[in-house]
């Protein structure tokens, strides 16, 4: 497994694997190894992004959406109806009024 690792998860396999010779499932392991790359509220921050992520001027709608999908990914607990939402609220204001237009609410 350790020929497959680079930097610093490598590191973790020296320390837990090669010198303390801990034995992990390999679930155990990329839970592990998780924890020693990520900070400790990686979560919170992926929420806290997702939450601000708004659509500028700069992005169009299915980048937007793409930004939105990839982050909501790196959450892993987001739901099409959350998804829905965050998306109306944040996109651009014309985008929304075309949406209404069309017949659609963020309910639908």
């Amino acid at each position: 497994l350790g020929k497959y690792l680079g930097n610093q998860a490598y590191r973790f396999y020296e320390r837990d694997i090669l010198d303390l010779r801990k034995e992990y499932t390999l679930t155990e392991f990329f839970e592990q190894l998780f924890d020693y790359l990520f900070p400790l509220d990686f979560c919170m921050q992926q929420c806290q992004r997702f939450i601000e992520c708004k659509q500028d001027t700069k992005l169009s709608v299915r980048d937007y959406l793409h930004q939105l999908q990839n982050i909501a990914d790196m959450v892993g607990n987001i739901n099409e109806r959350e998804m829905v939402r965050q998306f109306w609220m944040n996109c651009q204001p014309y985008i929304r009024a075309l949406l209404v237009d069309k017949g659609y609410e963020p309910n639908t």
